[in-house]
């Protein structure tokens, strides 16, 4: 783990020349690679595949117990921000022994990248002592090599350096396989008119895909086509500002700052609504309404999520408030007739009494055995009384009775 802290330490050090422990030449064109067998991918590899991308070959033996120790440190460099595989690097592991004496160190040490076994590649590049590691560039020329525990811990600067000097223009594969598969998720979204969908699936490939590479082009052509389809329902809200269309105008830019948030078009569509509400009172009021209304169906969804979990004083005292704050709108409407529904059933009626009564009755319980206990026993027969009268129907009456009985 030293080697790798102080080679992070060195990131802000790029310019500072490094002495190359190669083999090979500096700049010689990199030999490829071979294995009789591949451990994590479903196919043989080449350098031919990674074309375009910083390579990093770590070789080692299975004899040697120093390769195994750097293979978590390999996991850390792989997916570091700075200089792993979203820069555009990627690892490959090779080593002599054959896949039964390699793939339990493999597991245990969980390294997810490219291995290969029974590999005699140490030879193309001339390796005479393990664990080696081999920087190659995105031109695929050797950029640097050398031991991991090489003086002055110079890999990962190596790393770095390399990938500033040819910046890779391909995507890893695994994040590429991750951008086209959100590519396909923001395109069934969009025909189902997802909004959200399209915009989360759609900035996920974006973020994926390496600057360079056309993949990352195709993830610009989906973001942009909707922010389009956005900019287009900003403007359709604009004609309606223009002809006083104002309740279709609001409805529409709340819409766009809804389903599409954190688009430059939901952001316009903020800021257009801001902008009316403090200009036009009319707005201001419609802003206010549809707001409300919005909060209401939230409430309503939420009951029916009660419902369905059978906790129905709950969903019974949401609806109340629903027709109480948003008389004569269709909320209102929708929460009545739930309401209707829950009153038909006895049975959930007896649970809604007791929640509604819960609050109020703890109080009375509260304070009836606070005046017992000073011996006030009046006032706390009254407060007992007082549950018996009013909630007599539900199971706080019974605890009132209870506790009436063993009063002196």
């Amino acid at each position: 783990m030293k080697w790798l802290i102080c080679g992070l330490i060195c990131m802000c050090v790029l310019a500072a020349p490094m002495t190359a422990y190669a083999d090979l030449e500096k700049g010689t064109v990199a030999p490829d690679i071979e294995a009789k067998e591949w451990l994590n991918t479903d196919e043989p590899i080449s350098l031919a595949d990674y074309r375009g991308m910083v390579v990093v070959l770590f070789f080692w033996v299975s004899f040697h117990q120093g390769g195994q120790n750097v293979m978590t440190e390999l996991n850390i460099i792989e997916n570091h921000p700075a200089l792993g595989k979203q820069r555009g690097m990627v690892m490959i592991g090779l080593t002599q022994g054959d896949r039964k004496r390699v793939e339990d160190s493999v597991r245990d040490e969980k390294v997810f990248f490219p291995v290969g076994c029974g590999s005699k590649s140490d030879e193309e590049y001339r390796v005479s002592s393990w664990p080696y590691m081999v920087v190659i560039d995105a031109e695929g020329r050797v950029a640097w090599s050398g031991s991991p525990y090489g003086k002055g811990n110079e890999v990962v600067p190596a790393i770095i350096e390399t990938l500033n000097k040819t910046p890779p223009t391909r995507t890893h594969p695994q994040l590429a396989k991750r951008a086209i598969e959100q590519l396909e998720a923001a395109r069934e979204a969009l025909k189902k008119e997802d909004y959200p969908e399209a915009v989360r699936a759609a900035a996920d490939a974006h973020d994926n895909a390496l600057r360079g590479d056309p993949l990352k082009s195709r993830t610009e052509a989906m973001v942009d086509l909707i922010e389009a389809i956005a900019r287009d329902q900003v403007a359709s809200a604009e004609r309606g500002i223009e002809e006083k269309r104002f309740d279709e105008a609001v409805k529409t830019l709340r819409l766009v700052v809804k389903k599409f948030r954190g688009t430059e078009a939901a952001k316009t569509a903020k800021a257009r609504l801001e902008a009316l509400s403090k200009s036009t009172p009319e707005v201001a009021n419609l802003l206010k309404a549809q707001q409300g209304a919005a909060r209401a169906r939230g409430d309503i969804k939420k009951a029916r999520d009660y419902i369905k979990d059978q906790r129905f004083g709950e969903a019974y005292e949401l609806l109340q408030d629903v027709t109480e704050d948003h008389p004569g709108t269709d909320e209102a409407e929708s929460a009545e007739e739930l309401l209707g529904r829950l009153k038909k059933d006895d049975r959930v009626m007896v649970e809604v009494r007791n929640h509604l009564a819960r609050i109020e009755c703890r109080r009375l319980l509260a304070e009836a055995r606070n005046l017992s206990a000073a011996r006030r026993y009046v006032e706390a027969r009254q407060k007992y009384h007082e549950i018996l009268d009013k909630y007599g129907d539900t199971v706080f009456a019974k605890e009132a009775t209870e506790e009436l009985a063993r009063m002196p």
